[in-house]
C-alpha cells in the first residue's frame, strides 16, 4: 500500500488497487482499478479485468471499465472499442456512434 504525488494527482494503491485522487484530495478514480494511466491532458485511463474505463478532469462522470480498446482521432476526440462498435463518450459517458456527441477528448 502507498501514496505518490505524481503530475497534480495523488495515486494510491491499497490492496493490489489503484486509484486517483486530485492535488486536493477528490477522488477521480475509485481505489479499485488493476491500472490507472498517467492522464493526457484532462482525459483519465483506467483499466481493470482488461476492460477500460474513462474519466474527466473537471467531471463528476467515470464510466464503467467496459471497453476494449481506445484511440485518440485527428480531433483529438476520445475513439473507444465497445462489443467490436467503434465510437465516442458524450458527456454523461455514454457509448454513442455519433460524433457530435463525442465529448470526451484529449484536448489541452
Amino acid at each position: 500500500d502507498n501514496i505518490h504525488f505524481e503530475g497534480g494527482c495523488h495515486y494510491l494503491v491499497k490492496d493490489g488497487k489503484q486509484g486517483l485522487y486530485d492535488a486536493y484530495g477528490n477522488e477521480l478514480i475509485p481505489v479499485a482499478a488493476d491500472k490507472v494511466f498517467e492522464p493526457w491532458n484532462d482525459l483519465i485511463i483506467f483499466e481493470s479485468d482488461g476492460k477500460l474505463g474513462f474519466a474527466m478532469f473537471g467531471s463528476d462522470v467515470v464510466t464503467k471499465a467496459e471497453f476494449d480498446a481506445c484511440e485518440v482521432d485527428e480531433n483529438e476526440d476520445l475513439v473507444v472499442t465497445l462489443n467490436g462498435k467503434k465510437g465516442y463518450l458524450d458527456e454523461a459517458g455514454s457509448f454513442t456512434e455519433d460524433a457530435d456527441e463525442a465529448w470526451f477528448n484529449a484536448r489541452p
